[in-house]
């Protein structure tokens, strides 16, 4: 793992949702970026890279139309949320936990006809989060869909 450090976070999402962009809007996604200008993260950029872009490819994968990649403070003190916001058909509240389970896929449920993925995204993601002490979590979208989010300290030592 390489050393955390500062990450001014707005920047950087708008730089993912770039680097996605073609292939979000081949898949039928259009990807937006929303957040406080001056929001900072202290993490381990390459981890946190993996994690929001499995939690990116999980929505664009199971929901095309407009993703909304969020960075806000979190409602724990010294910590920021990014979120990955989408609306899709979301997942059985029953069944949130459980995608984090390697291999375990609702592909059935989420998307008709396409047995696609590996079923180990949301696993990579959750595991990678847990090494840094970092949450991550899903839950249903008021109105539909699904937002999937990781929370990660703004400062060294929190």
């Amino acid at each position: 793992a390489s050393a955390p450090q500062q990450l001014a976070l707005l920047p950087w999402l708008r730089e993912r949702a770039q680097t996605h962009a073609d292939w979000a809007r081949a898949q039928g996604a259009v990807l937006e970026v929303q957040g406080a200008p001056d929001l900072q993260a202290w993490v381990d950029v390459h981890a946190l890279q993996r994690v929001v872009d499995n939690l990116l490819a999980n929505a664009v994968h199971h929901a095309p139309g407009p993703i909304v990649l969020q960075a806000r403070p979190a409602q724990t003190a010294g910590r920021v949320r990014i979120t990955v916001l989408d609306r899709g058909p979301g997942i059985p509240s029953d069944q949130l936990d459980a995608v984090f389970e390697p291999f375990n896929r609702l592909d059935a449920a989420r998307t008709p006809g396409q047995g696609v993925g590996s079923g180990l995204g949301l696993a990579i993601a959750r595991q990678l989060a847990q090494q840094h002490g970092w949450q991550v979590g899903l839950q249903a979208r008021e109105g539909g869909g699904l937002m999937a989010w990781v929370e990660v300290p703004q400062s060294p030592s929190v």
